[in-house]
């Protein structure tokens, strides 16, 4: 049987709770990304803001693994 710890892979700290927080802090990482996006940035410019941005909202565990320019 499929259960929420195991579709979500996130073991006995699965929680509904933790879960959505993970979400608002998404969108809002989102919201400030595109704040700050201008026309003519380069990506190395816009990898290292979108870093600055996850790490101002105090967001460190990361799924993906971004290389730093």
């Amino acid at each position: 049987m499929m259960t929420a710890t195991l579709k979500e892979a996130v073991g006995q700290a699965y929680s509904l709770e933790g879960m959505l927080h993970a979400k608002r802090k998404t969108w809002e990482a989102i919201e400030e990304m595109a704040r700050r996006i201008k026309p003519g940035i380069r990506e190395s410019e816009a990898l290292t803001m979108s870093l600055e941005v996850l790490t101002e909202l105090g967001i460190h565990r990361r799924f993906a693994s971004a290389k730093t320019p």
